[in-house]
């Protein structure tokens, strides 16, 4: 490594998500200018770079300073490539929706072309930029980076943006003007990113937006691309979405449908599919892949009947569903054949297990710790009606008795 590298270079070096911090910091004071420009063999040890490092938090600070004495006197011997599990500080699982849109972390959404995956991004963008609601859960308002290819910003993105209620003053549009390209362009993503702190940041399609000289059906490229935004999720803890289509394939496994290399599935935490019922015209949303948490599906709809001013529809919120995005359409479902079934076999079997009568309330409870609230009423329903089991009055409340 040459003597005359400076601070900013070697910085750059180690973390180049920072560069947007660094640039952040230029604008501040001329300063911090003078101290990135110092040589770092120099200063090393200098009060200058101490208070640059503190500018990224006191455990950066203290880190950082080691890997940067390291990068100028590279230890001979073979680093360790273990941690003692002692030394990692536990911390728990920061999600902005439950089990559905996580912090610090990226996530894929694919569906057909028309199955509707730009309103439903536009309504995460809406309801995370005014502190409103997703999928039944409030989420605190944050600012959101919509990167798009396929809509135009004013006469799509920005009416239905205000259809959906969105605060477009916590809302930032990709400049179709500007050349953007992962990975080639990641200093423009790093620079806003730390300019703007935004709790969520959406790439649609995320093929539009890789560099020529990316393989989209190669593993290893398609992860020398994308690797860098695990990076930039993790250290400004901001969701990423990333969009993309279905393959014509019919795997039946879901995560096998989408476009492209196995690596967009793979890099991502969190996998959703989208889908339109055909029948109905509802939109069928489900999680097919969390590492951390439970997967569920859930419904909504575009309301044609009362246009917005802006002549466009408005998606609403449906609840929770049985249904799979992956199986709409199909003819053949996924064994068993559905939740509401499997939740019957659990209360005959909690109602045989408690002498064939048990209280409404200790059914429910025991039933909910493994099924949703839906899938527990159909069931009940589904069993009463085949008169498998009847509601019966007691001196102390509601009971459950299983019939012969």
């Amino acid at each position: 490594m040459p003597s005359e590298q400076t601070i900013e270079e070697a910085m750059l070096e180690l973390w180049p998500f920072i560069f947007g911090d660094l640039e952040k910091l230029k604008t501040l004071s001329e300063d911090w200018l003078s101290v990135l420009s110092m040589p770092l063999r120099n200063s090393i040890d200098s009060e200058e770079l101490v208070q640059l490092l503190n500018e990224f938090g006191s455990e950066f600070s203290s880190q950082g300073h080691a890997e940067l004495v390291n990068l100028l006197n590279p230890v001979t011997t073979t680093r360790r490539a273990t941690i003692p599990a002692i030394d990692i500080k536990p911390s728990k699982v920061n999600w902005l929706v439950p089990n559905i849109l996580k912090e610090s972390s990226l996530h894929l959404l694919g569906g057909d072309p028309n199955a509707g995956k730009s309103f439903l991004s536009i309504e995460l963008a809406s309801q995370i930029s005014r502190g409103g609601e997703l999928f039944g859960h409030k989420v605190q308002a944050g600012k959101v980076i919509l990167f798009g290819s396929e809509d135009n910003a004013s006469d799509t993105v920005i009416p239905r943006l205000l259809t959906q209620g969105a605060n477009l003053n916590n809302i930032f549009i990709y400049n179709e003007e500007e050349s953007f390209k992962f990975p080639e362009d990641l200093n423009k993503l790093y620079y806003e990113v730390a300019m703007i702190e935004p709790k969520l940041i959406v790439v649609d399609t995320v093929n539009s937006f890789i560099g020529q000289s990316t393989d989209t059906n190669s593993d290893k490229s398609v992860r020398h691309a994308l690797q860098p935004l695990k990076k930039v999720a993790d250290y400004y803890r901001t969701s990423i979405l990333l969009v993309t289509h279905k393959n014509k394939g019919n795997n039946s496994n879901p995560l096998y449908s989408i476009n492209g290399s196995i690596a967009y599935t793979g890099l991502v935490r969190l996998v959703w599919l989208l889908a339109t019922d055909p029948d109905t015209e509802e939109k069928i949303f489900s999680v097919v892949k969390n590492n951390i948490g439970n997967m569920s599906s859930h419904k909504f709809e575009l309301d044609f009947s009362n246009l917005s001013e802006f002549n466009q529809p408005k998606l609403i919120y449906r609840g929770e569903t049985e249904e799979l995005a992956h199986e709409v359409g199909q003819d053949i479902k996924t064994d068993p054949s559905s939740k509401v079934d499997e939740c019957c076999n659990v209360i005959l079997e909690s109602l045989e297990n408690a002498g064939g009568r048990q209280s409404s309330s200790a059914l429910e409870q025991r039933i909910l710790n493994d099924y949703t609230n839906s899938t527990y009423r159909r069931a009940r329903k589904q069993l009463e009606n085949s008169k498998s089991i009847r509601n019966d009055k007691g001196s102390e409340g509601w009971y459950v008795e299983l019939l012969e």
